[in-house]
């Protein structure tokens, strides 16, 4: 019954918003969404700071949860669920997201909604391939669909998805991810990063860095941190640091974690990319970050002690054990796979399965949609 006024709810605020219809839409005008109002973040704001750099006098709208959040200049901060947000959705040009199109949004005729999607690899399963437990988790899917005229790929596989479980049939772009541009540019961030943390030059690090439950379970960050410390310190040489970072959905419980000298949180570092470029291997488990690590080309490793009940939860795209980073269920696994680890084999299985997917990443996708960004404007 719940679900049922929800989305009653929703066709309601749809109605109020057609109202601003009246109003022309702005030629120049582009709102932009990440994560409901998250902030100025992940694919959208990559392409924002393309067009900056080609000099595109646009009037950019961030649409934020709190307008305290810290945005660049030349942008406009826009609440959430305000009225002003439907004028400025209602009057845009250009459209930009990376989750859903709001239920209670319908595209006018001449406006351009680009779907960057926030997965830039597709790991976990995703649209109609997921299990929804509401009619708004539909719905959502089919009205994103419908309404979309573009969808950023990075290649075959992640466009085979938009078709298949998102139900797409629009235009897709497959240039690459423009988040993940930023791993192929030249920066020096790791003094940075260090300073932050308090942690010396010197140090071999690894980062933990696992995916959300739905049910708020914390288990899986049961790593005996010190034997596997030791079991780095044994292959490869030199002395290890444990990076731990939660997912943002789970940073509240960063503060439950006894942290020490070689345990150390890497939560407080906002930028998971600035992290990558300093990290010399990732743990993790069903988080596509593993695939965007990988175009760095260094060890990773699945740490993934609740597989059965994963799967039958969410679910995957793959077979954990067809892919070329070795997969852990206990302790005694991991550093089994880390002492026998052969970076040779490592390199052409990744390699071969990267070739599989079809990836695209070359480091100039935010580019290549302000591009076209800059051709639908018409300004």
């Amino acid at each position: 019954m719940m679900e049922i006024l929800q989305f009653a709810a929703y066709k309601i605020i749809g109605l109020i918003y057609k109202l601003f219809w009246v109003f022309p839409i702005n030629k120049k005008k582009i709102i932009v969404n990440a994560f409901g109002g998250k902030g100025y973040c992940d694919h959208p704001a990559s392409i924002i700071d393309a067009l900056f750099r080609h000099n595109k006098k646009y009037d950019i709208c961030l649409v934020l949860k709190d307008l305290a959040t810290s945005v660049p200049d030349g942008i406009r901060r826009v609440r959430r669920h305000a009225l002003q947000e439907m004028y400025e959705y209602a009057t845009s040009k250009m459209i930009i997201e990376n989750t859903r199109l709001p239920l209670y949004i319908t595209k006018r005729r001449n406006q351009v909604y680009i779907e960057t999607w926030h997965a830039s690899m597709n790991f976990k399963k995703v649209g109609w391939a997921a299990s929804f437990s509401t009619l708004c988790g539909r719905a959502r899917v089919r009205h994103d669909a419908e309404s979309a005229d573009l969808m950023i790929s990075n290649g075959s596989f992640s466009s085979l998805v938009y078709r298949r479980d998102f139900g797409y049939q629009g235009e897709i772009l497959e240039v690459g991810s423009p988040r993940l541009d930023v791993l192929f540019r030249a920066r020096n961030v790791r003094y940075d990063v260090l300073s932050k943390l308090g942690i010396s030059d010197d140090k071999k690090l690894v980062l933990y860095a696992p995916t959300f439950r739905d049910d708020g379970d914390t288990s899986v960050y049961d790593i005996d941190y010190e034997r596997l410390r030791k079991t780095l310190h044994w292959k490869f040489g030199g002395e290890w640091i444990i990076l731990l970072r939660f997912h943002p959905v789970m940073r509240d419980y960063a503060k439950t974690i006894k942290y020490s000298s070689s345990l150390v949180n890497a939560t407080v570092i906002p930028d998971i990319y600035d992290l990558f470029s300093t990290i010399d291997m990732l743990i993790t488990d069903y988080s596509s970050t593993i695939l965007e690590f990988s175009l760095l080309k260094k060890p990773s490793f699945i740490y993934a002690t609740d597989l059965d009940r994963y799967q039958v939860s969410r679910g995957l795209y793959f077979d954990l054990n067809e892919l070329p980073f070795p997969v852990s269920r206990s302790n005694d696994e991991l550093a089994q796979h880390i002492e026998v680890f052969d970076e040779d084999k490592y390199q052409i299985e990744l390699s071969s399965f990267m070739d599989k997917l079809g990836i695209i990443e070359k480091g100039d996708a935010s580019d290549k949609v302000a591009e076209y960004i800059i051709s639908k404007m018409g300004v």
